[in-house]
């Protein structure tokens, strides 16, 4: 997951969090879109990594981590995360 916070950007991986001056943008334009997604404003998803959701939030592998999902893109993403699991 990638999410900035206080102008910075923070990538979660299953191992660390990562601090980074690299923008938002740079992480959104560079992530694999087939397995990326934007699902809140500031905000990637990887979707190999999604063990469940609701209408509001996407809960990750290590059950300690979530993710804001917006109501604007919760179709979106429901669609998305269906076919991601049916190509996998």
């Amino acid at each position: 997951m990638v999410y900035t916070s206080l102008r910075q950007t923070e990538v979660i991986t299953a191992t660390d969090t990562l601090k980074c001056a690299l923008p938002f943008s740079y992480w959104k334009k560079e992530l694999p879109p087939e397995c990326f997604m934007e699902t809140h404003k500031g905000y990637l998803v990887n979707l190999k990594h999604v063990r469940r959701f609701d209408q509001e939030h996407i809960f990750l592998d290590d059950q300690k981590s979530s993710a804001y999902l917006s109501k604007r893109k919760y179709a979106e993403f429901k669609k998305r995360y269906l076919l991601y699991l049916e190509n996998e």
